[in-house]
């Protein structure tokens, strides 16, 4: 059984459940990048965890439905 891994592109280009988590904590993390105190960390930190709830919420959604995003309304799916 070959599994289809969701890449970063189309999960970015399109309305993903993940896209939210991955922009903000991107964003957050990388202005944390470029603070010089205590809370540059602490932004940080908050980036990386919103990053990593995305990873969470694209693994959940490839194990629920197979990649389809779209849920029970979507196509279905075809298995070799």
């Amino acid at each position: 059984m070959q599994t289809q891994q969701t890449d970063l592109q189309t999960v970015l280009t399109t309305n993903h459940p993940a896209r939210p988590y991955l922009i903000m904590g991107g964003l957050i993390g990388g202005l944390g990048l470029f603070r010089n105190s205590l809370s540059g960390l602490v932004l940080l930190g908050l980036g990386g965890a919103l990053v990593y709830r995305g990873i969470e919420e694209m693994n959940r959604v490839q194990s629920l439905h197979g990649g389809n995003y779209h849920g029970v309304n979507g196509p279905p799916q075809i298995e070799e």
